[in-house]
């Protein structure tokens, strides 16, 4: 086949018509690529405005709560200052009535001391005590109640025992519920804590028991010792009954009673202690019984100067100014063994 000499002619428009084509189409997608580079540059811009709205809201907010921080804190620092104001003030007014009492005071003393009538009345006792030579006119003479509530002790003859009465039984159940916990259920004595029944014809040997029953001489000690003393933290909380009752069980728990007995302030004398005759009144004359027998010296009793003759550190009590007790006593006869 022939080449025709119009090809170049015909190709001419054709290909002109492609690239113009071509050209429209990247000018197309160059239009829409910058449309939607236009689009996601105002969605980002959008999204920091919305950031930085909220951004700058916060701020608002926090700037907000310091301003109120602010003022509750002065707030509290004026109550605090009006409180510690008004305390001072109180504590002003306090000192000035406790200087007019005390005026008052030296004043009622005075006149007591001068010969005027004491006032006899209880409430207004610690507001009179009378001056005498050269005192402070501080304190006042006891009253008869007071001195009743300190009167407890009672004497092995039964003198200072209160009305009342306990049997066994009773005692029983009031031991279990306030001593056993310490004392055991049978007085037997429980861990490190004393025991009270037991021990009989044990106080020659090398270890002795001492108890209620085998070494105490009195009732009456054992009377006021409960009395006063027990129980174990909740001294004074024992009626005088539940007194008589505990009493009459440690008795039982020796075997100096039956179990149908009852102690009070009338039966009270009827027990013989087991130990009753195990002390005496040791009035050799070598002993310091005769020094402390007679009347004893108060004032200006050593015709010449005080002067010290034994130490501490001499009988190993202790250490020597070096901190050493080599010169101790103690220290030599431990050291001769």
């Amino acid at each position: 086949m022939s080449k025709s000499p119009d090809t170049p002619n015909i190709l001419l428009p054709a290909l002109g018509g492609v690239g113009i084509a071509i050209g429209a189409a990247i000018g197309l997608a160059t239009m829409n690529y910058g449309n939607d580079r236009i689009e996601a540059l105002e969605e980002s811009f959008k999204k920091e405005r919305s950031l930085s709205s909220e951004q700058s809201a916060q701020i608002s907010a926090l700037q907000s709560d310091i301003a109120g921080a602010s003022v509750a804190s002065e707030e509290q620092i004026a109550l605090l200052q009006a409180q510690a104001k008004d305390q001072a003030e109180a504590a002003e007014v306090e000192i000035a009535d406790l200087r007019k009492r005390l005026e008052t005071a030296l004043s009622q003393a005075s006149a007591l001391g001068q010969g005027d009538a004491p006032m006899q009345t209880a409430a207004t006792a610690v507001e009179t005590a009378p001056l005498g030579g050269n005192t402070f006119g501080l304190g006042r003479e006891a009253m008869a109640e007071e001195i009743a509530a300190w009167d407890v002790d009672v004497l092995p003859d039964g003198r200072g025992l209160p009305i009342g009465s306990g049997d066994v039984w009773t005692g029983d159940e009031v031991f279990a519920e306030k001593c056993a916990s310490c004392h055991g259920d049978f007085a037997e004595g429980r861990d490190a804590w004393p025991v009270l029944a037991g021990g009989f014809d044990t106080l020659a040997d090398e270890d002795p028991v001492k108890t209620v029953g085998s070494y105490w001489p009195y009732l009456s000690t054992v009377w006021d010792y409960v009395h006063r003393s027990m129980p174990f933290g909740a001294a004074g909380t024992l009626t005088d009954d539940e007194v008589y009752a505990i009493t009459a069980y440690i008795l039982y728990s020796n075997d100096l009673v039956d179990d149908d007995f009852t102690l009070s302030n009338e039966t009270f004398l009827d027990v013989e202690m087991y130990n009753a005759d195990g002390f005496i009144v040791d009035d050799r004359p070598t002993t310091e019984y005769t020094i402390w027998s007679g009347e004893p010296c108060m004032s200006n009793c050593l015709s010449e100067p005080v002067a010290i003759t034994r130490r501490a550190s001499d009988v190993g009590v202790t250490p020597a100014d070096d901190g050493s007790m080599v010169d101790s006593i103690m220290e030599k006869e431990l050291a001769a063994l």
